[in-house]
């Protein structure tokens, strides 16, 4: 039952209920009086399309992809004409005047050809899917459910969304922009007020009552005296916002650049007058503005649209990224990760880098931790050695290699080999082997124990730092490694190396290490929530934790070497030697490296997706044993 109901999928898809129509071709062909065996033979056909139709259904999300489905939509055709001549081959007397004459015996043949055709073609697509398709679930899960949005489209949108509120409204599009950002740019929102009570919403924006004129053309009939610099100009060399305050062009200029060095409050800007609200909106800005006061001023306007969109919409944080990001999935959970098309993947919820499984809460504590304490754990790291004996960082500060560790230690030691220093014989004691003095069982004091503890804090955070942050450069260099892979040149190159025709045969590449760089953010963020597990009190969290991590990290490791260091064996083969190396050992080579490659991909996609389960539930499998 699970399968029938999977079918819906396509049904939806393909607009006809494919898997009704072969129950009625297998019903029709039972009682089939004429060309028996074809009819039989062409429910047989259908069976294996259903088989294939519902192995398809297993992975659902790959029906989203119309490149993929919408090839079978001719399979209603054909299933419709197999229908048709089975039923005629149920009335004798129809049968009986063609059968002989061999015209239906020629359509059943025909359609049985069309049906070997589709049964052919979805295999073929099932083989797509074991082989390459299940990556369009990575790449779904990696992107998060968003939408990367160029800066060109962001302003089309804008565009479009003011021209068609002023049209609906009836005013210029200068007062739309100015109102739409007050409604987090919801035309709905605003129409509804508008249209409730436009008085009130003409008063509160400040545009003019009686609909006015746009306010770029709002120059003054008669000569009159500007109301800032007192000269008196011409008629037509003043203007106003649509309210009685006339000034000239000079003094505008100097208002709007004071209002543009201020930021994006400039796009809520009233009449100089300290008494007039009348707003100044984008046409008289243009009007009036330099150069750069004017650019600047439409760079506010264009990120209001994503700033103002009460979270809709957002830009992407990654360096020197230009795009915006639409969420179109619910964003209301915790680490609701969203990656842009620039590859930089950022949390919806806080604005920081992708930090799933771990929560917001977690990662806040994290990184105001590592403010206070990253430079000193990166000064210890570079700097320091831990005395062999209490593991308390040490630094040398003098040029010889005794070393004393202070007190309650007082350990001796050679900085260089760690071995004990002797008493009479300095650090040349590391040419032999001493071992290390025996406490004796002796009872710890207060200060010792204080001293322990702040050791062992301090060890476990430098762990979890070491790997939290060894993970990011791992990352920083799988993006670089992708970076080069998909440059065309690269993949041509390497495609010819073993013998593909089309460089979409090395695709499982491009996804291997889309997975490796999702399963490095999730490896190191797993490391800040592995630090607050509490070594006593979360003692079976912790075993579960360093299992799944454990699984997860060996075969994310498997999966980087492959991808990093393999690679160059199967691609590069010329370079050791074997540039004579004939086609069939290159095609094998390559294909057993393209099915480890895949395997693997596969493995390590099921272990993050278990770590990150195990992660949002907070490890609650612990508590249900």
């Amino acid at each position: 039952m699970a399968l029938w109901g999977q079918a819906a999928n396509i049904t939806q898809l393909l607009g006809v209920d494919l898997f009704g129509l072969i129950t009625m071709i297998e019903k029709a062909a039972r009682t089939v009086c004429r060309n028996e065996e074809a009819c039989r033979q062409i429910s047989d056909r259908a069976s294996m399309i259903r088989d294939r139709l519902q192995q398809l259904q297993q992975v659902s999300r790959f029906f989203e992809h119309p490149e993929m489905w919408k090839p079978t939509q001719g399979l209603k055709a054909t299933l419709g004409r197999a229908y048709r001549l089975i039923i005629d081959c149920q009335h004798s007397s129809y049968a009986y005047k063609f059968c002989w004459g061999s015209d239906i015996a020629d359509e059943l043949e025909s359609a049985l050809k069309g049906m070997d055709a589709w049964n052919q073609h979805l295999t073929n697509v099932k083989v797509d899917i074991l082989f390459n398709a299940f990556t369009i679930i990575v790449t779904r899960e990696l992107h998060g459910n968003r939408n990367t949005i160029k800066q060109d489209e962001v302003l089309r949108r804008q565009a479009d969304d003011t021209a068609k509120v002023a049209e609906v409204l009836s005013i210029p599009p200068a007062f739309a922009a100015f109102l739409l950002p007050r409604y987090r740019w919801i035309a709905s929102s605003l129409q509804d007020d508008w249209f409730s009570d436009e008085r009130r919403v003409r008063d509160a924006a400040g545009l003019p009552a009686d609909g006015g004129v746009p306010v770029a053309t709002a120059l003054s009939a008669s000569p009159l005296a500007c109301a800032i610099c007192f000269d008196t100009f011409p008629a037509g060399r003043t203007r106003s916002a649509g309210c009685s305050h006339y000034y000239c062009d000079e003094c505008w200029r100097g208002y709007v650049r004071a209002a543009v060095g201020d930021g994006p409050r400039c796009l809520s800007l009233r009449c100089p007058d300290p008494c007039c609200s009348a707003a100044v909106v984008r046409d008289l800005v243009d009007a009036v503005a330099g150069g750069d006061d004017a650019e600047r001023y439409a760079r506010f306007a264009l990120r209001s649209y994503v700033e103002e969109s009460g979270g809709r919409i957002k830009w992407c944080p990654g360096p020197g990224c230009t795009h915006a990001v639409e969420f179109v999935g619910c964003a209301c959970d915790d680490a609701a990760d969203v990656l842009c098309r620039c590859r930089h993947g950022f949390c919806w919820s806080c604005g920081e880098e992708a930090h799933r499984p771990v929560s917001c809460g977690t990662v806040r504590a994290w990184l105001v931790k590592n403010k206070s304490d990253s430079e000193t754990a990166n000064w210890v790291l570079a700097n320091t050695k831990h005395c062999p004996k209490c593991r308390r960082a040490i630094e040398k500060n003098q040029g010889c290699n005794h070393i004393s560790c202070p007190p309650p230690c007082g350990h001796h030691f050679c900085w260089l080999c760690f071995k004990p220093a002797g008493t009479t014989r300095g650090h040349y004691a590391c040419a032999t082997y001493t071992p290390p003095p025996d406490a004796g069982g002796k009872a710890e004091t207060k200060e010792e124990a204080t001293a322990r503890q702040a050791r062992a804090s301090l060890d476990r955070y430098l762990f979890h730092y070491e790997r939290w942050a060894g993970n990011l450069r791992s990352l920083e260099k799988a993006r670089q490694d992708l970076d080069e892979l998909e440059r065309p040149s690269v993949l041509e190159g390497m495609a010819a190396a073993v013998g593909l025709s089309a460089v979409t045969g090395l695709d499982f590449m491009v996804e291997a290490y889309e997975q490796i760089a999702h399963g490095r953010r999730v490896l190191r963020w797993s490391h800040a929530y592995g630090y607050y597990l509490d070594p006593a009190r979360d003692r079976k969290k912790r075993e579960l934790f360093d299992y799944l991590q454990g699984e997860a990290n060996a075969a994310l490791e498997r999966l980087h070497r492959l991808a990093e260091v393999d690679r160059k064996e199967v691609f590069c083969y010329s370079e050791a030697g074997e540039a004579d190396a004939a086609a069939d050992v290159v095609a094998k080579r390559f294909k057993d490296y393209r099915d480890t490659m895949v395997n693997l991909t596969m493995a390590t996609r099921t272990f993050m997706g278990n770590l990150v389960k195990a992660f949002e539930t907070d490890l609650c499998e612990v508590s249900m044993r």
